[in-house]
């Protein structure tokens, strides 16, 4: 909107000099200026759909490249178009100095063919400073709806039919999210939400409320951090889902899904585990809508695979239940057992399935070891998004403790020791969870297994992303986690490197838990992202023995809880490009008016044979808030190297809140690389621009703040400049983005030099409909001698009686 006053901008680096104050501010460098990303919008689609997305991304150049992880689903290599989505007003509020940023959106489109396994998938960007960590997708089976706002209140709640999957943001400090079903009585409704399970900044609250916006009594369980609710339906009508923020906080990569059904689902199952070709009675715990939960018994076959498998049945589990295949004899718990006396007696090898059913349930096993035998003692949740966090004391027979573990001491969430027995005997196992005395209940649920020690060893990488330079490398950290008493080294290696990528082969000495792969890449590497394999290997037992590395991904909780599984077996390497130019400015203060569009000198560095245009804008990341004040999007033609970027400060700025303004900007450039690839770089400004506030030069007052229309189909408007000695000059007053649905037609006005007072002809086209209000905003704008453009603006209100 400010397109064409910014086209009549004049900036000479004299007036700006001028300004310098002083005194200079010690350089701060802004938190980081890799690339990430931030969300995708929606998060999920429906198996056998094209779904049209926005990528969220900080930092991110235009023409950056999406890729996928997953089977069954094809995106364009290419980001689209930018979007500005604007959502939800947020109240003005005084600023912070607390680092903040302003992710920007992307358009694409994900296609998702009908045999695409349900689950998810991980998506990733790369540009030429850089890659991004892997976030997920949801790869669904239930109808998809995205919601459109305004729907912050229940009168504008959007109308959905179950079961659905429904697709949010929270964008916005203000922005609530309503939806309304019909529901008949004795149905219970089954609400789960996917939130920072995908990595959302979202900590989610969701209320179920009656047709009159009243919240009802309902079941409620967390899977992780997001919460699932029950409501049993108490009779016929329509209902209504609310979704909101604990913090009060929004923007776009504030996302959620949430799956609705009535169907029968299962969201656990005891005992989870059975020994494979064996058939046991299994309870499946079903939210009620009431305080107790449903359980329903089946007798289930567990297949001759030994792996986890996902059981589904459509008047009993219809979204699938996760269990079990073990290759050893499998047990429940053997209640009481909360005595060494009554302890649960365990084969070796062998397992059990046991639950935390009170707060102050401790569960007691044993069995029979012999001396010098080594034995591996484990227990985790099971399935790994239960809530238990076990801990366990293995005993002698007379009460000695001999080991400790705890789950939450282990990166994989198991509480694991590999103990060689002292004696022929009985040995006892305590178990108790991590909040024993404040928490317990029937989906506290854990597996506990004894069995010779069997040496192996897994792989861990600290991320699944690095980038390097090309010419460059690195050292690649990899961690070795040792089970059953293997103490040997690993060779660590690449699997199928690119063209142009190599890795010296690495080795993790006996004995130690940590390692280095040395990564190279050549300066004529094609600069992209590759996804790779890091591998380990060693002699175990006379056999070669070689494991994949494995790497968190973004789609995790606080607590390490994700959709499915919590790591990916892969390593994305992006190749960066070097950069094709570098962006300065000086520190020293300058003053500038509130109300103006300042031209701030700053100075770019081209590098190598660069010369294209350099695109500039308001930097992603701020170290404080802006109050207002924004970087007007500008573009510096091929071969030159010094410009004036303008920055706007509103004249709504605070006052002697921020000592003064610390501000970041940003640019980008698009060129063909040496292997004739498009290519986009990105890069911060290496100082910050630095503003100290003036007191606005006008200010534009409504004579008439609120006008009442008539029969008449001319309104007029009178408008107030108080000016001061430093604008005396003509000003140009518009209206700025009219508000839809009015039909008005509004000329542009000049005011004369030295005029202080103006009539607005406002010209009615159509009669309006009663009852409606407008806010017209009008925006005066003009130039201080020295070439400075000022700008005041204006709320009326128009009203419909």
């Amino acid at each position: 909107m400010f397109s064409a006053m910014f086209s009549r901008l004049s900036f000479w680096s004299g007036v700006a000099s001028a300004l310098f104050c002083v005194a200079t501010a010690s350089a701060q460098p802004v938190p980081s200026r890799d690339p990430t990303s931030t969300h995708i919008f929606p998060a999920g689609g429906q198996r056998g759909t094209k779904v049209s997305v926005r990528v969220g991304a900080e930092c991110l150049p235009p023409g950056a490249n999406l890729f996928i992880l997953g089977e069954g689903v094809k995106v364009p290599l290419t980001l689209g178009t930018r979007v500005t989505d604007h959502g939800e007003p947020s109240p003005r509020r005084k600023p912070t100095e607390i680092p903040v940023s302003y992710p920007k959106q992307w358009r694409s489109e994900i296609a998702i063919s009908e045999t695409a396994p349900l689950g998810t998938i991980f998506w990733r960007l790369g540009c030429a400073q850089g890659g991004t960590q892997s976030r997920p997708f949801v790869i669904g089976e239930l109808p998809e709806f995205i919601e459109s706002e305004s729907n912050s209140t229940s009168d504008r709640a959007e109308a959905i039919t179950l079961p659905v999957t429904i697709n949010g943001q929270i964008h916005g400090e203000r922005d609530l999210d309503y939806f309304r079903f019909t529901a008949t009585k004795g149905q219970v409704v089954v609400c789960e939400v996917l939130a920072r399970r995908l990595g959302s900044r979202l900590d989610p609250i969701v209320e179920i409320l009656d047709s009159d916006a009243r919240r009802l009594p309902v079941q409620a369980v967390y899977r992780g951090s997001d919460p699932i609710l029950a409501l049993r339906v108490e009779q016929d009508g329509e209902y209504l889902i609310r979704m909101a923020n604990v913090s009060f906080r929004g923007d776009p990569s504030y996302v959620y899904r949430v799956n609705v059904t009535t169907s029968a689902t299962a969201q656990f199952a005891f005992p989870s585990s059975g020994q494979a070709g064996t058939e046991q009675e299994v309870e499946l715990y079903q939210l009620s809508g009431d305080t107790d939960w449903k359980v329903v018994r089946k007798r289930i076959t567990f297949p001759e695979t030994t792996e986890a498998f996902l059981w589904t049945d459509s008047q009993s589990a219809a979204n699938g239940v996760k269990l079990a295949s073990l290759t050893h004899p499998h047990r429940r718990e053997q209640e009481p057992n909360e005595l060494p006396a009554q302890s649960t007696p365990l084969s070796v090898p062998g397992s059990a399935s046991g639950q935390f059913l009170t707060a102050r349930d401790t569960d007691w096993f044993e069995f029979v070891a012999q001396q010098g035998q080594l034995y591996t003692v484990a227990c985790s949740a099971f399935p790994a998004q239960a809530v238990a966090f076990p801990s366990l004391q293995l005993t002698d027979a007379a009460g000695k403790v001999l080991v400790q573990a705890r789950s939450v001491e282990s990166s994989s969430g198991s509480c694991r020791a590999d103990w060689k027995a002292p004696a022929d005997g009985v040995f006892r196992i305590r178990l108790r969870d991590l909040r024993f005395g404040a928490r317990g209940g029937p989906e506290f649920i854990y597996r506990l297994s004894v069995a010779p020690a069997a040496p192996d060893f897994t792989l861990a990488l600290g991320a699944d992303s690095v980038s390097v330079l090309q010419g460059g490398g690195l050292e690649l950290a990899v961690d070795v986690v040792r089970t059953g008493g293997f103490s040997g080294a690993v060779k660590l290696a690449l699997l199928e490197t690119p063209e142009g990528v190599t890795a010296e082969p690495g080795e993790v000495p006996a004995g130690s838990n940590s390692g280095k792969l040395k990564i190279q890449v050549s300066d004529q590497a094609m600069a992209t992202s590759y996804a790779l394999q890091v591998i380990g290997t060693s002699q175990i037992a006379g056999g070669e023995v070689t494991r994949q590395a494995h790497a968190p991904h973004l789609g995790r909780d606080g607590e390490g809880v994700s959709i499915g599984a919590a790591t990916i077996p892969v390593l994305n390497l992006t190749v960066r490009h070097p950069p094709v130019f570098r962006l300065y400015c000086s520190e020293a203060y300058l003053y500038a008016h509130r109300g103006s569009v300042f031209p701030y000198p700053m100075t770019v560095e081209r590098l190598g044979d660069f010369q294209g245009e350099i695109f500039f804008q308001t930097g992603d990341r701020q170290n404080r808030d802006l109050d207002g004040i924004r970087m007007l999007d500008f573009t510096l033609p091929e071969e030159e190297v010094e410009f004036h970027m303008p920055i706007y400060l509103p004249e709504t700025m605070h006052i002697n809140v921020q000592s003064q303004s610390q501000l970041y900007t940003q640019a980008y450039a698009s060129f063909i690389d040496k292997h004739g690839r498009p290519q986009s770089f990105l890069v911060v400004s290496e100082k910050r621009n630095m503003l100290r506030t003036l007191p606005p030069v006008v200010k534009l007052i409504a004579a008439t703040p609120r006008i009442v229309m008539g029969a008449e189909n001319v309104l007029r408007c009178r408008l107030k400049l108080k000016r001061t000695s430093n604008l005396t000059g003509p000003m140009r007053i518009e209206l700025v983005d009219p508000p839809q649905g009015l039909p008005l037609q509004i000329e542009p006005t000049l005011l004369q030099a030295g005029q202080t007072d103006v009539v607005i002809p406002l010209r009615l086209t159509e009669v309006v409909m009663p009852g409606r209000e407008f806010q017209l905003t009008f925006r005066a704008t003009g130039k201080m001698e020295s070439g400075v453009d000022i700008i005041s603006e204006v709320t009326v209100l128009l009203e419909s009686p």
